[in-house]
C-alpha cells in the first residue's frame, strides 16, 4: 500500500492512525491486543478471524476512500476462511527479548480458540530472522513463499492445541 522511504512510511503511519479509529477494518483497534510494562505500551498484536477476511478487506478498502480521500485499491487476501489470520507483531525495541512477542502470539491464539479456530498463520519476510526464530520456536511451521504488493514472504501456520486446564 506505500513504500519505504520517509514520505511513504508517514503517509502509512497517517493511514493507520486514522483507520485505527473505524471499526472493523483490517488496522481497526478492534484487531489488537497491547502489551504494556511501567504503564507504557511495549508490544501489539494484530489479528483477527479468516472467515471475516474478506468483510475487513472490504471495509478497509470504503474506509480508505471516504474518510482518507485516497484513490480506490483491493486487499490481498492472506489467510485461509479456517485460519486465524495474525498480520502484524510488533515490540518496541527497548523491550524485546523479554518474552512480550511470545506472551502476545499465545494471547492471540488463545483468543484464535475460544473462537474455534485451529490453525494460525502469519506472513513474515524470509530475511526476518529474529521473527523466524520466534515462530518456529513457538510451533509455526513454514509452508511456502507468497508475494504480497510485491513483496516476497514466507506462509507460516501453527495447529493450535488447546492446553487443558489445571
Amino acid at each position: 500500500m506505500w513504500g519505504s522511504s520517509a514520505a511513504d512510511r508517514q503517509a502509512g503511519n497517517h493511514w493507520l492512525r486514522a483507520l485505527f479509529v473505524l471499526p472493523r477494518n483490517r488496522y481497526s483497534y478492534q484487531h489488537i491486543l497491547v502489551a504494556e510494562q511501567e504503564q507504557q505500551i511495549t508490544g501489539l498484536i494484530l489479528s483477527f478471524a479468516g472467515k471475516d477476511e474478506d468483510e475487513i478487506n472490504r471495509t478497509t478498502e470504503r474506509q480508505v476512500v471516504e474518510h482518507l480521500h485516497r484513490s480506490a485499491f483491493s486487499l490481498v487476501r492472506e489467510s485461509a476462511p479456517d485460519e486465524w489470520c495474525i498480520e502484524a507483531l510488533a515490540v518496541e525495541p527497548d523491550w524485546t527479548h523479554q518474552g512480550i512477542g511470545t506472551q502476545l502470539l499465545q494471547a492471540a491464539e488463545q483468543l484464535a480458540m475460544k473462537e474455534n479456530y485451529t490453525k494460525a498463520s502469519l506472513r513474515v519476510e524470509d530475511e526476518n530472522q529474529p521473527a523466524l526464530s520466534l515462530y518456529h520456536r513457538l510451533g509455526y511451521q513454514t509452508l511456502k513463499e507468497v508475494t504480497h504488493y510485491g513483496h516476497h514472504y514466507l506462509y507460516l501456520q501453527k495447529q493450535l492445541v488447546p492446553v487443558p486446564e489445571a
